[in-house]
């Protein structure tokens, strides 16, 4: 089988992590090879640093000057902090000299516009890359690419837009989410076309915007590549790109880098954000404390300014309740989240219409435990808490309800992966997962769902081909499940910038089979039922009874 044949448009020899990673990946790859280093050589005037700057003043002004000297040193402070504090994310500054990794060379000289970002490239450097007989070219130079150049190998040349080119376009890559302070970060894997920013769009995701600039664009640049790999290795296999996405208008600005005040709000900001924290939680020794409240009724018929409160019990909160009836009995399955232990441990309550009471602790252990799901097998009950902090998927058997459980199997190992849920659709068994694909990103902005033949006690999980079949941090992460009718519901919670757990969606699936997962929204619920709500992100439901949860800061 002929190997898909790859060739890395660059403008240096010195690439960064992530080009380094790919090329060192594609070797380990039956399928895919990377050929051909084309190498963008640009006509350098050679100038002295005085001489540059004052070229600068002389055609866009000291005020440009400042911006640019501001911005780097904006980039400076955040690497110093990266370097620091995150080492997950260090190698975001390294390069790798990739001349020996890559046997092959050509260098081709573009004609560059007066403003330094068209470029034009002569017949002879075409004929040159189309001689290659490559199947696709992957862009990571600078410049706008137009023209002849775009059909110099099979499927084109295919590129990141590291924003969601809905609602950003241009530069710089993971800024202005942070300044707008949006929810996610977006980004896109495009064929390019001679429309800027408007390419065939064959991948988009939508990941957690991180707390400032550096980390989130690294945390970007993480995600993309990942899905870069993927995309290659089905064009690999399929021998065909994907469907291209419909086609939208666009309607936002066109970002560019952040003018002097801009830079200066976005510091303010950050500094404001830095000391409110301060104040609230070491000082004031503030804590956002979930609770969890039910109501005498189906999902539909929720009205939550009159559910009733469960009370914390001292020194704890309460959240992600599930729902389930036994004997005729209501009960509350809940984190039970102990401040001083800095540890989750699961809790039952009894619930009537207007009453409760706490039977116990179920389920104890020496990690944090949260979100119990349950459901039922040949007729026997069955726990699946999230286990992340022991890095495992597991499975407890109830002995005797609701107190009593024990270990039966750990679905999977070595994984971090939380709010799981396990259930039957279809004659299959299936666990729907947020699986955190990098250790330091904690909120999963991924949904991946595995199908079981067997029943949901087995080693024989099968990941679903579309795998991660959600990823939108705004829809991937599970806040319940909810069956109702002939309609089988999943609940997802969303966040705001910085602020987990914020809201949750009910979403209808529409199909759940070995080919595809469908879903669309039904509603959405927000914490506006009280005043000085900070979040709401969980829901379970049968039909005499709905039971949720909500944050305060207090």
């Amino acid at each position: 089988m002929k190997k898909l044949s790859i060739g890395l448009l660059v403008d240096k020899l010195n690439a960064n992590t992530y080009i380094e990673d790919l090329i060192t990946w594609s070797k380990d790859q039956e399928n895919i090879s990377i050929d051909y280093l084309i190498l963008q050589k640009k006509n350098k005037i050679n100038k002295n640093q005085i001489q540059k700057i004052i070229n600068i003043i002389q055609e866009f002004g000291i005020f440009n000057l400042i911006q640019r000297t501001l911005f780097k040193i904006l980039n400076h402070l955040e690497k110093k902090i990266i370097l620091k504090k995150y080492p997950n994310y260090k190698n975001h500054y390294s390069e790798y000299n990739i001349e020996q990794k890559i046997k092959n060379k050509i260098e081709i000289f573009p004609d560059i516009s007066k403003k330094g970002n068209l470029l034009n490239y002569s017949e002879k450097d075409i004929e040159k890359i189309k001689s290659l007989n490559l199947d696709v070219i992957l862009r990571f130079n600078s410049g706008i690419l137009k023209g002849e150049i775009l059909n110099c190998s099979k499927f084109g040349v295919l590129s990141f837009h590291h924003g969601d080119n809905r609602n950003y376009r241009g530069l710089p890559p993971g800024f202005w989410e942070v300044y707008n302070k949006s929810s996610s970060t977006g980004f896109i894997i495009q064929q390019l076309t001679d429309n800027l920013d408007g390419g065939n769009v064959i991948f988009r995701g939508n990941i957690i915007t991180k707390a400032f600039y550096a980390l989130n664009q690294s945390n970007l640049y993480q995600y993309s590549y990942f899905y870069l790999k993927k995309i290659l290795t089905e064009l690999s296999i399929k021998n065909k790109l994907p469907n291209f996405e419909e086609k939208k208008p666009y309607y936002n600005t066109l970002y560019k880098e952040p003018s002097i005040s801009q830079i200066i709000l976005y510091s303010i900001s950050l500094i404001k954000k830095k000391i409110s924290t301060f104040f609230l939680f070491k000082l004031l020794k503030k804590k956002y404390i979930w609770n969890v409240a039910f109501y005498p009724n189906s999902w539909k018929d929720l009205a939550m300014w009159k559910a009733k409160k469960i009370n914390n019990p001292s020194g704890t909160y309460l959240a992600d309740p599930f729902l389930i009836e036994v004997e005729n009995k209501n009960y509350a399955f809940v984190e039970e989240y102990n401040f001083k232990k800095k540890k989750g441990m699961i809790s039952v309550y009894l619930i009537n219409s207007l009453s409760y009471e706490r039977v116990g602790v179920a389920l104890e252990e020496n990690f944090h435990l949260s979100f119990p799901y349950i459901f039922q097998y040949e007729g026997k009950q069955y726990l699946l808490p999230e286990t992340s902090k022991n890095k495992d998927i597991r499975i407890y058997e109830c002995i005797n309800f609701p107190l009593k459980w024990k270990l039966k199997k750990i679905l999977m190992k070595e994984v971090n992966a939380l709010d799981n849920m396990i259930f039957k659709y279809d004659n299959l068994w299936w666990l729907f997962s947020n699986l955190c694909k990098f250790d330091d990103d904690k909120s999963s902005s991924e949904l991946s769902i595995y199908y079981s033949e067997n029943g949901p006690l087995t080693d024989e999980w099968i990941p679903h081909k579309k795998n991660p079949v959600i990823t939108n941090a705004d829809l991937s992460r599970n806040a319940g499940l909810i069956f109702d009718e002939k309609s089988t519901f999943r609940v997802s919670q969303s966040p705001n910038f910085m602020d987990y757990g914020n809201k949750f969606q009910i979403n209808k699936i529409i199909n759940l089979d070995l080919e595809n997962y469908n879903e669309e929204a039904f509603h959405k619920v927000s914490p506006l039922f009280k005043e000085n709500l900070t979040g709401t992100h969980h829901i379970s439901s049968n039909k005499k009874f709905t039971i949720f949860d909500y944050s305060e800061l207090k």
